[in-house]
């Protein structure tokens, strides 16, 4: 629990307050910013003494704190902030790219008139989600407590436990046009979903069954979403032989690139697994490494009559 000093408590004994929320917001590349919601700069002291530092925290952004859940013991606690997109720190295409996400914040409520006094309140909190809309968006934060309830450890189930290509599946995502292929996309579609083709070193990638890249990710090489990584929804594969009559492969996104995805576009992209004992054995061929329990009875076993 954060103390409140003598002098801040003598300060609160009064009526006249005029308190400020201070917001620091740390991303795990290390970029920070700090914001107020008082309407000039507050100033905020890190220690104390001739060699002390300190915070400018400025004004605008539009961060607000719109609610705040507060909860006895260690149960988790939370708050949403609302902000607006700019073209400077709350970018689209980092809101979209999810550079926020994990995010640290640390709240202060200090009286700004006398900032040296110190925080009257302070939180820490995890960025958990975003919710952005076309010029403003919501932060859910979570408290540090939001980790205790968190699940840890492994549990049965019929479907592997292990990540594709990790260290305990053990299949291996670099081999080109078998688990890794690159294409280019030759159409669009709508915003989610590109006609591709084979681009080298590739040469087998419109040939992979129906399927067989859903679960999977595309990286794009080249354009505006150069390095952005987007999970893949649904893959078809090409129809028919001739380049003259068919069409090329079709591949579907779970959502939008940050940037619309252009003509020419290149990209590398990774087969997909569902974590079935079937998929594993006749896709990869990696029985050995399955970590998941087919076996396992399901519901409907448990309520059948004898």
């Amino acid at each position: 629990m954060f103390a409140v000093t003598a002098a801040q408590q003598s300060h609160l004994d009064g009526s006249d307050l005029a308190l400020a929320s201070l917001f620091t917001l740390t991303r795990k590349d290390g970029v920070t910013h700090r914001f107020t919601t008082h309407d000039n700069l507050v100033v905020f002291p890190t220690g104390s003494g001739p060699t002390s530092s300190a915070e400018t925290f400025t004004p605008g952004n539009g961060l607000q704190p719109t609610a705040t859940r507060s909860e006895a013991a260690l149960r988790p606690t939370g708050m949403d902030l609302l902000g607006v997109i700019d073209d400077t720190v709350f970018t689209d295409d980092d809101l979209h790219a999810g550079l926020w996400i994990g995010a640290t914040v640390t709240h202060r409520v200090v009286d700004w008139r006398f900032p040296w006094l110190g925080a009257i309140r302070q939180n820490d909190y995890t960025i958990a989600s975003i919710d952005h809309g076309s010029s403003g968006f919501t932060l859910e934060l979570s408290s540090r407590t939001s980790r205790l309830a968190r699940n840890y450890g492994k549990s049965y189930s019929r479907l592997c436990w292990n990540s594709l290509g990790d260290s305990g599946c053990g299949v291996d995502l670099a081999v080109v046009d078998t688990t890794l292929f690159y294409g280019s996309i030759t159409e669009i579609e709508d915003e989610v979903t590109f006609r591709v083709s084979n681009s080298a070193p590739s040469t087998l990638l419109n040939t992979r069954d129906d399927g067989f890249f859903a679960q999977g990710l595309v990286t794009f090489s080249t354009g505006a979403n150069t390095g952005r990584k987007f999970p893949v929804r649904l893959w078809f594969k090409r129809t028919g032989t001739s380049p003259a009559t068919s069409d090329d492969a079709k591949v579907v996104l779970y959502f939008p690139p940050t940037v619309p995805a252009e003509v020419g576009d290149e990209f590398s992209i990774v087969a997909g697994c569902d974590q079935r004992a079937d998929t594993c054995v006749s896709k990869f061929n990696n029985w050995a490494n399955f970590k998941g329990f087919p076996q396992i009875p399901g519901t409907d076993k448990l309520v059948a009559k004898s």
